[in-house]
């Protein structure tokens, strides 16, 4: 099992972490764009949050926020609890207090907040004021505001969600492009029974792959035990 730095002692050598290239983070930004563009139902909408982005971004770490109020809330009497967001952006700030945070929500959300929780939206009010909050306009998947945000961000960009990402939508990006995205820039998360602490799981330093390390040293990434390995090198 590698150390939490990647390093494997019966290989002698730390396993590496490959990320998008440049060619390819161009490529699967556009994509992203374009695919969100032809789901708009108001047309330029999603133009105008990418022309709001190029002027206040890059951002470091995008909030999921409709995920983080929603997750662990599939049962009986289960609902939309938008004080988990400041709990989450609270974790986000402690652990990465010079990063750019971007919350993004659902307008139909943002004013449900506005009826229900004046305090809460009073701090997302001026989260909005900074920059730091963004709303995303009715008739659009908020999905692809984060999604875009966080590709347009490159190899800085973090999301923090839950979301497998297994909607169909998303199978019409590249696989290549997706899997090396979701593997090195997600940030999943647990609250605590009383939903009030949250713990964060940051991506491994290191890529999940077989790799070809020194003197002809191959490590493969176990297929049925995770975080196990197997080392295959010379005798």
């Amino acid at each position: 099992m590698p150390s939490e730095d990647g390093f494997i002692q019966e290989a002698g050598a730390r396993l590496q972490l490959t990320d998008l290239s440049g060619e390819d983070w161009d490529a699967f930004a556009q994509q992203v764009r374009s695919l969100a563009e032809q789901q708009e139902k108001h047309t330029g909408k999603f133009a105008g949050f990418c022309s709001w982005l190029d002027r206040k971004g890059p951002y470091n770490v995008m909030i999921d926020g409709a995920n983080v109020a929603l997750w662990g809330e599939n049962y009986d009497g289960g609902i939309f609890r938008p004080e988990k967001i400041k709990v989450a952006y609270d974790a986000v700030r402690e652990q990465h207090a010079d990063a750019k945070i971007l919350l993004v929500l659902h307008a139909g959300r943002h004013h449900s907040i506005r009826q229900h929780n004046p305090e809460l939206f009073d701090w997302l009010e001026g989260l909005q004021k900074q920059g730091g909050y963004y709303v995303t306009p009715g008739g659009s998947n908020d999905d692809w505001y984060w999604m875009y945000a966080t590709v347009h961000a490159r190899e800085n960009g973090l999301l923090m969600s839950n979301d497998l990402l297994r909607d169909h939508v998303w199978n019409l990006l590249r696989p290549k492009h997706m899997l090396k995205w979701t593997q090195r820039h997600i940030v999943r998360y647990s609250f605590n029974y009383e939903k009030t602490e949250i713990r964060l799981q940051h991506p491994l330093p290191y890529t999940p792959c077989v790799q070809q390390l020194v003197d002809d040293v191959w490590l493969l990434p176990s297929a049925d035990r995770e975080g196990q390995w197997l080392c295959c090198k010379p005798v």
